[in-house]
């Protein structure tokens, strides 16, 4: 398994590597010269740096993710964002909503469905980022009960219309909160 999310990982790295076309040298560059911290330094510089050039933009977003918990994988998640018209896009914050339908990964079988409202922040510094912060609420078919989870989640666009996100959320499920928060990657588009 964390073969498989390393594997994940470096294919995340090698994707928006290709996406950051105003580093000096290009891609040759941050192939080739790796920093002396490695894997992470590498994935650090990224993600820290910006690239004008791929902002966050549209008002609709779907991605799929994978669903962590104490490194076990709980599900695969299917996300629909939408920004709405009434929100201001040239700005760089708004509300927006979401639903979120995990899957166990077994023969298709739903987990759980929840919806909920965002706030997102997109940084002037990093247009091509963009933090958000959510409730979400509804209903988990394997516990039989009301679902909740408050999450936080950063975006950055990896191509003009593909992202790369991260989210890390604290969950309650039929009334018991999860011992240890969720961390969900997604990959997904916006149009």
């Amino acid at each position: 398994m964390k073969l498989i999310l390393a594997l994940m990982a470096a294919a995340m790295v090698a994707v928006g590597a290709q996406a950051q076309t105003n580093v000096a040298g290009g891609v040759a560059n941050l192939l080739t010269n790796t920093p002396s911290g490695g894997w992470f330094a590498s994935a650090g510089s990224y993600l820290s740096s910006s690239n004008p050039n791929l902002p966050v933009h549209g008002q609709f977003e779907l991605g799929l993710g994978m669903a962590y918990q104490s490194g076990v994988n709980i599900g695969a998640d299917l996300n629909i964002r939408w920004k709405p018209a009434f929100t201001d896009l040239s700005t760089n914050y708004g509300v927006g909503f979401e639903s979120v339908t995990r899957n166990a990964g077994i023969a298709g079988t739903v987990v759980s469905e929840m919806v909920g409202p965002f706030l997102y922040y997109q940084p002037t510094s990093l247009p091509d980022a963009e933090v958000s912060a959510g409730i979400d609420g509804g209903y988990s078919l394997l516990d039989r009960g009301a679902a909740c989870t408050g999450y936080i989640q950063v975006l950055k666009m990896a191509t003009p219309n593909t992202y790369l996100a991260a989210r890390i959320a604290i969950e309650e499920d039929a009334g018991v909160v999860s011992p240890a928060p969720v961390l969900t990657a997604y990959t997904g588009v916006t149009f």
